[in-house]
């Protein structure tokens, strides 16, 4: 008969990550820091360009936005704030791949809300 203890070892030995597993975890760190990158830079100039119907922006920029706090607070505070939180979910040992994909997800709404944010008050 075993003990308890024993036991407990023996599943946690199971749950622990191998070389395997943290080689793809650093991988989807690498596409998160990425994709974070690419919502707080890339995502505010497409927000603040003007659409190509439109004839009174000069330089392809718009000149005022209603919701730049909005935007600014989106490239600057959460876009960062996602990607942390998303990298710090798939580094801890029960984390992973859920944490990661939840993470993506987030910042692809994060990148919707600032190029919205953006295009609607230029439509408007």
């Amino acid at each position: 008969m075993r003990s308890q203890e024993t036991d407990t070892t023996a599943r946690r030995a199971d749950t622990r990550p191998n070389a395997a597993d943290w080689a793809g975890r650093a991988v989807l760190v690498v596409v998160l820091v990425v994709a974070g990158a690419y919502a707080s830079v890339i995502g505010p100039l497409f927000a603040v360009a003007c659409p190509p119907s439109s004839s009174s922006c000069e330089d392809g920029i718009q000149s005022s936005l209603p919701l730049g706090g909005a935007l600014l607070m989106a490239c600057v505070l959460l876009a960062p704030a996602v990607t942390l939180a998303s990298v710090v979910g798939v580094l801890v040992p029960r984390g992973g791949a859920k944490a990661g994909a939840i993470g993506f997800a987030a910042l692809v709404g994060v990148f919707v809300l600032t190029v919205a944010s953006g295009q609607l008050a230029a439509a408007g």
